[in-house]
């Protein structure tokens, strides 16, 4: 039987993409009993996760990043006598010699809007970046638009790059009025709210919702309220009456899309952008960025417009808001693409891969 390391470091309590991926995978390769899993995990993930309890756990402290990345996880992976090293990161620990797998999610950092210093973007993509590459056997990615952006960008081969969607995870569906109602209660949010969830990163684009929303006829914005979740504590709304659920408990977050009245992505750049599929499966209806990879996860579910304009934002959200037959269309066909995407597909893909290389 095969063996392969997994860095398992992401599965914190955030509930980040990376984590949701990771998990999916777990699932299915732990279960499957074709390869003997062994997670390598710091001091700061909890013991208590499902995925971790079906798994060989091995754990080292980590003080020093650097060295954790390549000297303690090359260490562990030759101790467990590893045919293969998983990373969902794009960095893997160079001094294994086995076959390692590495993931690009996205590079929305090698972008002058990410926010990231011109000397670390050049540093990433000149230099680090092509090296983990270079060392990988496959590198993974979550959508065709990321896979040509790596191409481009870095010069991977497009025989290396390997494409696994992820899936929505079965706790996103449509909440009873009960559930919506106490939702409101724990947070104080009306009737009515347009919705972000995402982090206030500059490419996420937050600030442009808010002018958005700003531009919107008096009536609208009052009843209709922006609430932002998961942009962090130290985030100061621009918009009157904003609601900030700085980071909600990710078991509130079904009832929290499912409340809304509409959900807004408005990022500039993503490597898939998996919460308007989130809200899509929990029957909300979804007004979406149309650059970078949306077009191609969400398909014809939402309503698009230009993150670049303030102006197209607003006209995207009223024309949804103002409007009925749009808003149900949206749910239904919402529901129907998010079902496309099944957390059991992640596992399904990545072994596929691990086929290919062995």
């Amino acid at each position: 039987m095969k063996k392969i390391v997994v860095d398992a470091r992401e599965l914190t309590a955030t509930p980040t993409g990376g984590r949701k991926f990771l998990r999916h995978l777990l699932a299915g390769m732990c279960s499957s009993g074709r390869y003997e899993v062994m997670l390598a995990l710091n001091q700061r993930v909890d013991g208590n996760i499902p995925e971790i309890a079906a798994c060989q756990v091995r754990r080292r402290r980590e003080n020093i990043r650097f060295v954790y990345d390549h000297l303690t996880l090359s260490r562990m992976a030759r101790e467990f006598n590893a045919d293969f090293f998983y990373s969902p990161y794009a960095k893997v620990p160079l001094l294994f010699k086995g076959a390692k797998i590495s993931s690009f999610f996205d590079v929305t950092y090698l972008h002058s809007f990410s926010g990231v210093s011109t000397s670390s973007r050049m540093i990433y993509e000149k230099f680090l970046l092509k090296i983990y590459s270079k060392s990988s056997a496959a590198v993974i990615t979550l959508s065709r638009t990321s896979a040509e952006e790596l191409g481009i960008r870095l010069r991977i081969p497009a025989d290396k790059i390997k494409i696994i969607s992820p899936g929505v995870d079965s706790m996103f569906r449509p909440s009873s009025e009960d559930e919506k109602k106490s939702l409101r209660g724990r947070y104080s949010l009306p009737e009515d709210y347009i919705l972000y969830v995402g982090n206030s990163k500059p490419h996420k684009n937050v600030r442009a919702l808010e002018r958005a929303h700003g531009l919107l006829p008096s009536e609208v914005r009052e009843n209709y309220p922006l609430a932002l979740a998961g942009v962090g504590d130290n985030y100061r709304p621009l918009s009157p009456g904003a609601v900030v659920i700085a980071h909600p408990p990710e078991e509130d977050m079904p009832a929290l899309y499912g409340a809304a009245s509409l959900f807004v992505f408005p990022s500039l750049a993503e490597g898939f952008g998996l919460t308007p599929l989130e809200a899509m499966a929990c029957g909300c209806p979804v007004a979406s960025s149309e650059v970078s990879c949306m077009p191609e996860v969400l398909g014809d579910a939402c309503a698009y417009f230009n993150p670049r304009s303030d102006e197209s934002i607003a006209a995207s959200i009223l024309t949804v808001i103002s409007g009925d037959d749009i808003k149900k269309r949206l749910v239904v066909k919402g529901l129907a693409r998010a079902a496309l995407y099944d957390p059991r597909n992640v596992y399904t893909k990545f072994a596929e891969i691990l086929e290919e290389i062995r």
